[in-house]
């Protein structure tokens, strides 16, 4: 299989790689085949090569993988991380870490980036996520994103083509691979930027449990609820499956506590998941993707 993907340039083929190198929950078993392009061109020729047979991942931050070899080969974009500037436009490529694009735009005064500080995905991700904090999205800010089919044909789509939602996009359905993405920048001042960065920062650490591997938010904000908050009025803050733990520090985050498997982790997912249910009558929305064994 590993052939078809030999002679790509600018394309690194890595086999057996860990879920703990591909994901922030640092769980699950091996991929079989990583591919990491640099560029566009080897990404779009990566897909043709995988001839529909593939999954693309960024940081692996909203990824659950399986416990048991994963053998669909793995498109990774982490290697993609040019970010440009063209008039009012930033664009950033899928790859890029969010990080890295608050960073970019603080340093050349361009505000409204300031959430994305130290939200631990790629571009990609976030845009196909809607990713938002501290009452900001994705959405605020996209100008257009440029995708590829799973067959590799390339075009650029609008903001409103891309139909964002809190926590949705049309990439759920549509299987488009996002490649790139351009946003509006408007002028600010360096120093209230970079101010607002470390005050997101700190409530970050301050909140949330950072020391810990996991996907962050596990559960997407029920209507009219916060998840954490139904989560620890149900008393379960704390409570474990194996190595996997609903952290004692913010209850909407499930943490990899002591080298939890996926197994720990799905199985804590549904106690959770139940006894909000019985207590509050709210359905809980996992919004961590999971890879399913092949």
């Amino acid at each position: 299989m590993t052939k078809r993907f030999e002679n790509i340039k600018d394309l690194t083929l890595q086999r057996d790689v860990s879920a703990k190198a591909l994901t922030s929950f640092k769980a699950g078993g091996k991929a079989s085949i990583v591919l990491y392009p640099e560029t566009k061109t080897a990404f779009t020729e990566a897909i043709k090569a995988a001839q529909g047979n593939f999954t693309v991942i960024g940081n692996g931050s909203n990824i659950l993988m399986p416990d048991s070899d994963y053998n669909t080969p793995i498109i990774c974009t982490v290697k993609m991380r040019e970010i440009t500037l063209d008039g009012s436009l930033i664009t950033a490529s899928s790859g890029a870490s969010l990080t890295s694009l608050a960073l970019k735009t603080a340093q050349l005064g361009i505000k409204g980036f300031e959430f994305l500080y130290g939200i631990p995905g790629t571009v990609g991700g976030a845009v196909k996520m809607n990713a938002g904090a501290y009452g900001s999205s994705i959405s605020d800010i996209l100008s257009t994103v440029t995708v590829a089919t799973r067959q590799g044909d390339i075009y650029t789509l609008s903001s409103e083509e891309c139909e964002l939602d809190y926590r949705h996009s049309r990439f759920f359905q549509s299987g488009e691979i996002i490649l790139e993405a351009s946003f509006k920048g408007e002028k600010g001042e360096k120093t209230k930027i970079q101010n607002k960065m470390d005050d997101l920062m700190a409530q970050r650490k301050a909140k949330q449990p950072l020391e810990y591997p996991s996907a962050g938010s596990y559960f997407k904000r029920p209507e009219g609820h916060f998840a954490g908050k139904l989560i620890e009025d149900a008393g379960l803050k704390g409570l474990r499956v194996g190595g996997a733990m609903v952290s004692e520090k913010h209850a909407g985050f499930i943490i990899n506590y002591c080298e939890a498997t996926t197994d720990d982790i799905l199985k804590l997912e549904e106690k959770v998941r139940s006894a909000v249910f019985k207590e509050f009558g709210v359905t809980l929305e996992c919004e961590v993707q999971k890879l399913k064994a092949d």
